[in-house]
């Protein structure tokens, strides 16, 4: 089973109110942006794969492109 490698999760009051999932990374930025620019909280994660696509690790934006 193939899972998205990215995922941006939208809070408003510190509540989750969406999670959305992205196979490509700029999709993800686009939305995680539009997000912010729409008043909302996110954060942007990426999901590492190994190579039968199960997910192995998340990793937060900030640690992913360190």
């Amino acid at each position: 089973m193939n899972k998205n490698e990215y995922f941006v999760e939208e809070y408003d009051d510190g509540e989750l109110i969406s999670t959305t999932d992205f196979d490509d990374v700029n999709s993800a930025l686009r939305f995680y942006a539009t997000s912010w620019r729409n008043g909302y909280h996110a954060e942007l994660y990426r999901n590492k794969l190994d190579l039968d696509g199960n997910i192995i690790k998340t990793e937060k934006f900030k640690e992913t492109w360190k």
